[in-house]
């Protein structure tokens, strides 16, 4: 399983899909959503490309510090960014988007991981 360069993770239960429908129509990007940490982390096993990944820590299924693990060790150099209710920075997790926040928080950081190609 493989995408572009450029694509974003988004693991999140509650607006995973509304954060990706924004950042594909306002930003114009490759967005891939998953609401359960056990997808995004086979998913991530099966070697899939991503430049930019955003977790929730609190998923359904298990802790989203585990998929910020299984990110970081496969890839390594990609950054994440953790979500939460708290100002909690898990380790592996290059900043954290503390809940609520708005759209204009979450492109702010898309642009400053991955800059438009001009």
């Amino acid at each position: 399983m493989k995408y572009k360069d450029g694509t974003i993770l988004i693991v999140d239960d509650e607006m995973g899909g509304r954060i990706g429908e924004h950042v594909q129509e306002q930003l114009g990007r490759h967005v891939i959503c998953y609401e359960s940490g056990r997808e995004a982390i086979d998913a991530v096993e099966n070697d899939m490309a991503y430049s930019l990944a955003f977790v929730d820590l609190s998923l359904p299924d298990i802790g989203g510090d585990e998929v910020i693990n299984v990110s970081k060790r496969k890839n390594p150099n990609t950054p994440v960014v953790c979500i939460s209710r708290y100002d909690y920075l898990p380790k592996g997790a290059n900043e954290t988007l503390i809940k609520p926040f708005w759209p204009s928080d979450i492109e702010r950081i898309i642009n400053r991981y991955l800059p438009t190609k001009s």
